[in-house]
């Protein structure tokens, strides 16, 4: 590292320097201290806190706007310590190797390099056997330097230990990384209260970096958790802070996870649920809000997580269904902070519609609907991109408000109008529907699926579209006392987990239904696998899905037993699903779409 790094970067124009493209730095670990064994943390503090007592990464990689690499490092301990100055004790093959997998180990630590280190994007390890002319510690210097030792770098290869650590999904371009933009824990049973639920479908232990974050940026915890094999965990963040808290969360895994947030309220009177999202974007879409100054009415919060450490510098355009822009403007998100944004307070006056937000940093976001003086709540997130094929594996819609009702909502972002094709079927794979509707340009769609088949029905729906779209399902009971929204899917998969269910006998308690669209003309052939959270296994068979047809199960039917856990789901055919979870004889309902495995 040089003595001072900051006279090494060009002043060139402005911070961005117009001969930079990378920061990186080059150090080793040569037993320095002579401990014979890697200090804790010593590679992530070489960065951090370097010889020269600069923050390397935070100057240069976030301060310039530089992508990093640590252009050369290695390992290599050239001494049984302790010996006197000037005499040498080389150590064993074993022993050598031993040593060079501690650093191994700290360098490649793929949670702490995520959470820590994002961009961090490369690594050149120095894997050589090399004549070294002078090797200094803390003992042996100047005259007592070790002079001409034949160092050994290379990795090691029983046990490579580089081998399994780069095998992790981080490196292989995967996505172990999970945000949820919006919590509010409190230990108030009638106020907000979270759960962050987060599955491990692999076969190993899923070590999982926690950072929670205030809506302003500031970490309030950082930590480890632990997910066992095929289990699931739920965790409050406000056991974790130690006080009541609102903001963010990013979850690191050495494993790919997936993941729902779980917020409830009133004692378990109102509930909603979202899928925590495995990336960040610069444009995101919100198909759907109403939000008015009436508590009794809808009102809508949408909900960006900036997970970089950089500010976020965003554009948001707010429209009406029929696509006029009612709010055009510029709003900052700090570093690692949240924004909660009412449409009414940038609008004026109430209004309904969709929002479109682009920003220069990533960005993640949820919309949160409440109504009725916070007796009812919905959640659904932010899609960061349209699609020409959108599926909605459940919807129910009768003529009675305190039955049922779906509204299937559809924005189109684009400029021209998009010319769409509805196949409405029933949960056996009749076709009960087939028709055409527009959608303005920048407009919104909210379809009720009885007004064109002309009955009360249940079932699912497929739509085509000339133009990208975006949506959500809004399903409402008792004449609005309780609602829950989804996200409309843009691709099918053939292997599906649902992180989070919980299903008795109870009425008043928790009820779950895994909700399974098969949009093909063919039969799908599927196999159920149901676990606890601890990981064991409740239940495995086989079920088929019709053609065009739904599946609605209950794993409490299968499992034969009051049961929580998570499911993994493979099938023959693509398939898409939606978890829907009621409570206190259908007085509060949420719901959650099934994540892909593919």
């Amino acid at each position: 590292m040089p003595r001072c790094s900051g006279e090494y970067y060009p002043s060139g124009s402005g911070t961005y320097g117009e001969y930079v493209d990378w920061v990186g730095l080059v150090f080793y670990d040569k037993d320095y201290d002579e401990t014979g064994h890697v200090s804790p943390g010593f590679f992530l503090s070489n960065i951090r806190n370097g010889q020269d007592g600069v923050d390397f990464y935070q100057v240069f990689s976030i301060g310039k706007n530089k992508p990093m690499l640590i252009g050369e490092t290695g390992a290599f301990d050239p001494n049984m310590d302790p010996t006197a100055p000037g005499a040498r004790d080389a150590l064993s093959d074993a022993e050598q190797d031993s040593y060079k997998n501690e650093w191994i180990s700290d360098v490649y630590d793929a949670a702490e390099l995520e959470a820590e280190l994002p961009r961090l994007k490369g690594i050149m390890y120095f894997n050589v056997l090399k004549t070294e002319p002078k090797v200094e510690t803390q003992i042996h210097q100047g005259g007592s330097a070790f002079l001409n030792v034949l160092a050994d770098y290379r990795i090691p290869d029983d046990p490579n230990v580089y081998r399994q650590k780069i095998s992790d999904p981080y490196f292989l371009s995967a996505s172990p990384v999970l945000y949820y933009p919006d919590f509010t824990d409190t230990t108030r049973s009638d106020s907000w209260r979270t759960f962050l639920v987060l599955q491990n479908p692999s076969g190993s232990d899923a070590k999982v970096h926690l950072e929670i974050r205030s809506r302003d940026g500031t970490i309030l915890y950082s930590g480890k958790q632990t997910i066992p094999p095929s289990g699931s965990i739920a965790i409050r963040p406000r056991n974790l802070v130690g006080a009541d808290c609102s903001g963010s969360v990013r979850a690191a895994s050495d494993q790919l996870i997936q993941g729902t947030c779980q917020i409830n309220r009133n004692n378990n009177e109102m509930s909603m649920e979202y899928n925590a999202l495995d990336s960040g974007a610069t444009t995101l879409y919100y198909p759907d809000f109403t939000d008015t100054t009436n508590a009794e009415g809808w009102r809508s919060w949408l909900v960006v997580q900036n997970p970089t450490s950089l500010a976020a510098n965003m554009q948001l355009e707010i429209r009406s269904r029929e696509g006029s822009v009612l709010f055009s403007g510029s709003q900052a998100i700090p570093a690692h902070g949240v924004a909660a944004i009412r449409p009414r307070n940038l609008v004026g006056s109430d209004c309904a519609g969709s929002a479109t937000i682009t920003s220069d940093q990533p960005i993640a976001g949820t919309c949160q609907i409440t109504r009725n003086s916070n007796k009812m709540c919905m959640s659904y997130t932010a899609s960061d991109r349209g699609s020409n094929e959108l599926y909605y594996p459940d919807f129910t819609d009768t003529a009675n408000p305190s039955s049922w009702r779906s509204w299937l909502v559809i924005q189109n972002p684009s400029a021209s109008p998009a010319n769409l094709n509805l196949e409405i079927w029933s949960r056996e794979g009749n076709l009960l529907y087939s028709g055409n509707k527009i959608i303005p340009a920048h407009g919104v769609g909210a379809i009720r699926p009885r007004s064109v088949t002309g009955a009360d029905c249940a079932g699912s729906v497929v739509v085509t579209s000339d133009q990208p779209i975006i949506g959500t399902c809004q399903i409402t009971r008792n004449s609005n006392e309780m609602c829950m929204s989804y996200n409309a899917m843009d691709q099918v998969s053939t292997t599906l987990s649902y992180p989070d269910f919980t299903d008795t006998a109870n009425p008043d308690g928790w009820r779950s239904w895994l909700v399974l669209q098969n949009p093909t003309a063919a039969d799908a052939n599927i196999t159920l696998e149901i676990r606890s959270r601890e990981g064991d296994l409740l239940y495995r068979g086989d079920q088929i899905i019709p053609a065009h047809g739904v599946n609605a199960i209950r794993p409490r039917s299968l499992v034969g037993s009051d049961c929580s856990g998570s499911v993994t789901i493979a099938s023959d055919q693509p398939i898409v699903g939606t978890c829907q979870i009621t409570r206190n004889n259908n007085l509060m309902c949420m719901s959650y779409t099934a994540a892909s495995l593919a």
